[in-house]
């Protein structure tokens, strides 16, 4: 289990990240925008919405999503968790959350995703959302992966703020005050993502960079201990973790949510540079 510490102030020393991503010298970086730039159609969510459109409202219309997410609740908080087995990870991560004090002045809904799960998870899912108002569960009948479960979740939403997080974290006092008034207190912040660390207190994630070193993007602080002054200063980044990340509804449905030609691999990636090349905020 990863847990979630409250949000990372990173500061670069070891190696500095690129503030913008040269397509040529980081042809990697083309690949990211190549299903944007030649307008997939996207026709796994064209199929799904056609099969069951009660339950995936408007998943093909992100342009509606976008102009309705400006007359959503601005002091809900909308916590997606795509889910997939393992049913006791999706019960503790949820616990976690309801178990933790908020401060701020704002209220929470998680919206669980199943991804179609063989084992006990749904019925799980269905008694935490017997027991706490604030659980809502989504059934797929089949793996819908990532991206999509995580676009099924935000078109049923109804928080002008989303937070994509896995299952299989545990989040601690604080990570959720810290996201949200990181992107309300500074209008040019439209992404915040935590520090995430492994069970032996050292750092799983605390930003993704490109660098000449490396042709794919990685994880620039990850084996660094908890303390490591670098993983507690502020930065910006060209990328965070999937695992958890937060950001406006309506810019997310703006730049059309996570790409489903990705499986479970560079989905977050997109997403972040989509954000940057189409809203212009920035990542930390």
């Amino acid at each position: 289990l990863f847990k979630l510490e409250d949000l990372i102030r990173k500061k670069v020393k070891r190696s500095k990240p690129i503030e913008s991503v040269d397509e040529e010298k980081y042809p990697i970086a083309e690949s990211f925008f190549q299903s944007s730039r030649k307008n997939v159609k996207r026709q796994k969510e064209k199929a799904l919405i056609a099969s069951n459109p009660s339950v995936y409202p408007n998943l093909n219309n992100y342009k509606q999503l976008e102009q309705e997410a400006v007359h959503r609740d601005q002091n809900l908080i909308s916590i997606i968790v795509v889910c997939f087995n393992k049913s006791e990870l999706t019960r503790d991560c949820i616990e976690s959350i309801l178990g933790t004090p908020i401060t701020g002045n704002f209220k929470i809904e998680i919206i669980v995703v199943d991804n179609g799960s063989t084992d006990n998870t749904q019925e799980v899912v269905q008694e935490l959302a017997n027991r706490h108002k604030e659980v809502t569960c989504i059934n797929n009948k089949n793996n819908m992966m990532f991206s999509m479960g995580n676009n099924i979740g935000a078109a049923n939403s109804k928080g002008s703020y989303i937070v994509f997080l896995n299952n299989d974290t545990l989040v601690t006092s604080g990570w959720l005050d810290e996201l949200y008034q990181t992107i309300v207190g500074d209008e040019e912040i439209g992404i915040a993502g935590p520090k995430l660390l492994y069970p032996d207190e050292t750092i799983q994630c605390a930003g993704i960079v490109f660098n000449e070193h490396s042709s794919m993007p990685y994880h620039i602080y990850r084996g660094f201990q908890r303390y490591d002054e670098c993983v507690n200063n502020s930065a910006q980044f060209q990328a965070l973790t999937g695992a958890c990340m937060m950001m406006k509804a309506e810019e997310f449905f703006a730049i059309e949510g996570f790409d489903p030609d990705f499986v479970n691999g560079c989905e977050d990636i997109d997403l972040c540079l989509k954000y940057t090349k189409q809203i212009g905020k920035k990542i930390v």
